[in-house]
């Protein structure tokens, strides 16, 4: 008698198109939850950025109603569908980088004259075991500056906002090591569309 080995079940690798929807829909999925929860202000940021380098990004949320409730979520989408490794990491006074030298994704923290660095992997994704830096500065220098010192530039990214003065996209780009913003009424997703992977 000869034993067989059970068929290995395989699935095919998701296609761009696959990965931009249901990106789209988790940031959908985050907008709508928080217009429940607190209709007047809304605040949800995300960029992509690919922390395993297997050529698919990653999605990374920034979500709440006000700067100390920010929240940070990870999204990785396969052939198995989307998986959420990490979420609820502190996102108050957080924004999004990463390191040049290293290619790695990295949380920038900016508050009162001090910032923290955290990098993030995708083996590991809670701030509190990665590498992390933290340093002041003061009104002679710029949060950039001292992010240069460890290769750490901004990452682009989108912002939906919805509060009294209506419903709002920003979206974000690198300009000599600043941020430059065009303002989009109501909801929109070309971030994610004309993201290039």
């Amino acid at each position: 008698t000869t034993s067989q080995l059970p068929e290995t079940t395989t699935r095919p690798a998701p296609t761009h198109d696959e990965i931009v929807e249901a990106y789209v829909n988790e940031v959908s999925k985050k907008i709508d939850s928080l217009m429940e929860e607190n209709p007047e202000n809304v605040s949800v940021s995300y960029t992509l950025y690919d922390m395993d380098g297997n050529g698919t990004p990653e999605l990374i949320i920034k979500w709440g109603s006000s700067e100390d409730t920010y929240q940070v979520t990870f999204f990785i989408y396969d052939e198995f569908g989307t998986k959420v490794p990490s979420d609820g990491s502190s996102g108050e006074n957080a924004n999004f980088a990463y390191d040049s030298s290293k290619n790695q994704f990295v949380l920038a923290y900016s508050n009162m004259y001090k910032g923290e660095l955290y990098w993030m992997n995708y083996e590991e994704w809670d701030k509190d075991t990665v590498p992390h830096e933290e340093f002041t500065y003061n009104s002679d220098e710029t949060f950039e500056t001292k992010m240069a010192e460890f290769n750490v530039e901004w990452l682009p990214f989108a912002r939906y906002t919805y509060s009294s003065e209506g419903e709002l996209t920003w979206v974000y780009r690198v300009v000599n090591g600043g941020l430059e913003f065009d303002e989009i009424a109501g909801r929109d997703f070309s971030f994610i569309y004309n993201y290039d992977f």
